[in-house]
């Protein structure tokens, strides 16, 4: 199998003609395909237990017992362990599924959509998720990567951040040829933790002459 990239040569802000490259990625192909149908068999292994857990977790907590708050952290631990899984299970599609994993991402609308996803449980925690203004910024990545990133970064400040304690901030910002979103949390800013992704820009530019 090949792989073609073609790219415009551009002077005087004429186009004059093309660059065209051709590699071979067979192999490549091939053990993309092998990591794929690995993620998958683990993925669905971890599954099943896990599924059991959380039913076992669920019976638990409809009795009335002095052991609620075992069960409830044993709960919230296989829910976030079966988040993961599922995301596993979805990087193992990813060679039959390259359109979803491609094309260009809108920064801003991503990052609200990933913050709701995890407003409930700051709430649950009296932790506020402050989202500074978002400027307008997109970058070449898959919607749903950017969006399992800056999910998995802002539930981790969620988690992390002492109950009641301060809220928790979430940022955009270009930096020359990158996009970068910022979830800060109280470790953050005492210098002791937060965490920052870096992404690349919408699309290369043309070859000049």
């Amino acid at each position: 199998m090949l792989r073609l990239i073609v790219r415009a040569v551009i002077h005087d802000g004429e186009e004059i003609g093309i660059v065209a490259v051709a590699q071979d990625v067979t192999d490549l192909i091939h053990a993309v395909e092998v990591r794929d149908r690995f993620l998958s068999t683990v993925g669905h292994e971890f599954r099943t237990p896990l599924t059991v857990i959380l039913g076992h977790a669920d019976i638990a907590l409809m009795r009335e017992d002095g052991d609620h708050d075992r069960w409830t952290a044993v709960e919230r631990s296989a829910e976030r362990l079966l988040r993961l899984v599922e995301r596993l299970i979805a990087a193992g599609h990813s060679s039959l599924d390259v359109e979803s994993r491609s094309g260009v991402a809108h920064v801003g609308a991503v990052v609200k959509h990933a913050v709701r996803e995890v407003t409930a449980r700051a709430e649950e925690r009296g932790i506020q998720i402050v989202v500074e203004t978002l400027p307008d910024l997109s970058a070449q990545i898959a919607v749903r990567d950017l969006f399992s990133l800056v999910e998995e970064l802002v539930r981790n400040a969620v988690e992390f951040t002492p109950e009641g304690g301060p809220a928790v901030v979430v940022s955009a910002r270009a930096d020359g040829r990158d996009a970068v979103v910022s979830v800060v949390d109280p470790r953050g800013r005492n210098e002791r933790g937060g965490a920052t992704a870096g992404l690349r820009p919408v699309l290369p530019d043309p070859v000049c002459a």
